[in-house]
C-alpha cells in the first residue's frame, strides 16, 4: 500500500519579541497597581498626620480626667471623671477606625451608594472638625441621590477634595459647599466648592497631572505629593465618569464630579 504522509502544521509559537512585549505589559500593569496604591497611601499619610494631632488633643483630657478620678476620693466625682474619660476614649477609637478604613484595599464590588452619606463619611475621615479651623461645611444633597460605584474608592475622592479645600482655606475663615443634582436619568453631578483664593488660571490645565502641586509650606517650599487629584481622576474614569475643575469669576474653586446614577 502506498504510504500516506500527513502534513501536520504546527501553530507557530510566540517569537522572542512577542514574549518580551507580553512581559513588559505585565510589568507595566504591576507598576500601575503600585502607583495607584501609592496615591492612596499619600492621602492616608495626610490623614495620619491630622489624626496624630487630634489624638494628642483627645488624650490630654483623658489623662487629666483619669487622674482627677483617682485623686478625688469622691465616688460621684470619680464617676463623672470616668464617664468623661470613656466618652473621649470612644471618640479616639472612632477616629482610628476611620483612618484604618482609608488604609484597606478597595474591593471590586460596585453598588448603589448614597452620595450624602458618603460625603459625610469622607468628612469624618478628616479626623479634625472643620470648625476648629474656622471652616463651615455645608452639605445640601437629596438623600435619595445614589450613584453606582465603589464606596471605598469614592470616599477617597471626596477625602482628597476636602483636603484641598481645607488647605485652600488655611489661615482664614471660609466655607465648603457640597451639592448634587440629577443630569438626566443616567448621570449625577456632585459639586464641591470652596470660597478660597481659587486656582491660578495658568495651573488649571495641569491640576490633575501626576506630581503637580501648588501647595506650599510655611517656609515657601512645596508640600503635598501632587497625587491626590490624579487619583481622583482615575477613580472617576474607573466609574465611567469625569471630574473637572473651574475657578469662579470671583473667589473660590469648584470641582464637578459626574458619575453614573444607580439603577
Amino acid at each position: 500500500m502506498p504510504k500516506v504522509v500527513v502534513d501536520r502544521k504546527k501553530s507557530p509559537g510566540k517569537s522572542s519579541g512577542e514574549r518580551q512585549v507580553a512581559k513588559l505589559e505585565r510589568e507595566l500593569a504591576h507598576v500601575r497597581e503600585d502607583l495607584s496604591r501609592a496615591k492612596q497611601l499619600a492621602s492616608l499619610g495626610t490623614a495620619a498626620a491630622m489624626f496624630a494631632h487630634e489624638f494628642n488633643n483627645a488624650m490630654t483630657p483623658i489623662v487629666g480626667y483619669a487622674q482627677f478620678a483617682l485623686d478625688s476620693g469622691d465616688p460621684e466625682l470619680m464617676a463623672k471623671g470616668l464617664r468623661t474619660t470613656l466618652k473621649q476614649t470612644e471618640s479616639v477609637l472612632k477616629m482610628t477606625e476611620r483612618i484604618l478604613g482609608l488604609a484597606v484595599d478597595a474591593p471590586d464590588e460596585f453598588e448603589p451608594v448614597a452620595i450624602g452619606e458618603l460625603v459625610l463619611d469622607a468628612s469624618d475621615c478628616m479626623g479634625r472638625d472643620w470648625s476648629k479651623d474656622g471652616i463651615t461645611l455645608n452639605v445640601d444633597i437629596d438623600a435619595k441621590l445614589r450613584v453606582h460605584g465603589n464606596r471605598h474608592l469614592l470616599r477617597h475622592v471626596f477625602f482628597n477634595l476636602f483636603l484641598n479645600a481645607r488647605h485652600a482655606l488655611e489661615g482664614q475663615s471660609g466655607k465648603v459647599t457640597v451639592s448634587a443634582e440629577e443630569a438626566g436619568d443616567k448621570l449625577i453631578r456632585i459639586f464641591v466648592k470652596d470660597n478660597g483664593p481659587g486656582i491660578p488660571a495658568k495651573h488649571i490645565d495641569s491640576i490633575f497631572d501626576a506630581f503637580f502641586t501648588t501647595k506650599t509650606g510655611r517656609s515657601g517650599g512645596h508640600k503635598g505629593t501632587g497625587l491626590g487629584l490624579t487619583f481622583c481622576r482615575e477613580i472617576a474614569e474607573q466609574h465611567g465618569g469625569t471630574i473637572e475643575v473651574s475657578r469662579s469669576s470671583s473667589k473660590g474653586t469648584e470641582f464637578t464630579l459626574s458619575l453614573p446614577a444607580a439603577k
